[in-house]
């Protein structure tokens, strides 16, 4: 029998070109500038949640103007002058002051888009607004649209089944939907998936395919985080 794991869906979004927020004096948190530009910084940032309460260490969150709007220290999130407590406190209250693409602390899951950098600081959406988050920071790891595609659990569904071939005429794998599926490669359009041979007793017609995860009017597969 298949064992279920526990997943939370996301669903993807694309992330565009944004202008650059106004300067401060302050610095905060600053590393030297790289060669990058800030469209090299157009995906995802995740956030670990866990070594961060492991280790009781911290990470910031600034508003555009560099002042601190938010802070997280442990297991512990200070903001507006109030702590909370990621784990014991209640989901909404934590998701009043952060909302993220994804915020789940009790499973460590702790996701922004990422809309660019500016001044050695990620721009990340959150809470409806532009906020920073410091490059500098070593449990903040930015990924593009490829990589946060690979790293993540495709949903499949009858609009995105898993086929044989990368094409849309190629035939479908005939009860994909039984099984979890792991990315494997990306080629143009088209995700490899292997079969999760831990949560899976995998047959081996069923043991690969691909999956069209974008086309024209982007991103199609929804996806979701495991913990």
């Amino acid at each position: 029998m298949i064992k279920k794991l526990n997943i939370i869906l996301l669903v993807l979004l694309f992330c565009s070109s944004c202008s650059q927020p106004k300067k401060s004096e302050e610095k905060a948190e600053t590393i030297p500038n790289d060669t990058k530009s800030q469209s090299d910084y157009l995906g995802y940032l995740r956030v670990d949640l866990d070594k961060i309460m492991l280790y009781s260490d911290t990470i910031n969150v600034f508003n555009l103007d560099k002042s601190l709007y938010a802070g997280i220290k442990g297991d512990t999130l200070k903001v507006g002058g109030n702590n909370y407590n990621l784990i014991e406190d209640r989901r909404d209250t934590l998701r009043k002051h952060i909302s993220s693409y994804s915020f789940d602390p009790q499973y460590n899951i702790f996701i922004l888009e990422c809309k660019g950098a500016v001044d050695d600081f990620y721009r990340v959406k959150m809470n409806g607004v532009f906020k920073l988050i410091s490059m500098r920071n070593k449990y903040a790891k930015f990924e593009n649209l490829e990589d946060f595609v690979l790293s993540s659990m495709p949903d499949l569904s009858k609009v995105t089944p898993l086929r044989s071939e990368p094409n849309d005429t190629a035939s479908i794998v005939d009860g994909y939907d039984e099984f979890y599926y792991l990315p494997s490669k990306l080629q143009g359009d088209w995700l490899f998936l292997e079969c999760d041979k831990e949560y899976n007793d995998c047959p081996k017609e069923k043991e690969s395919g691909w999956v069209k995860w974008r086309d024209s009017t982007g991103v199609l597969i929804r996806l979701a985080q495991t913990y």
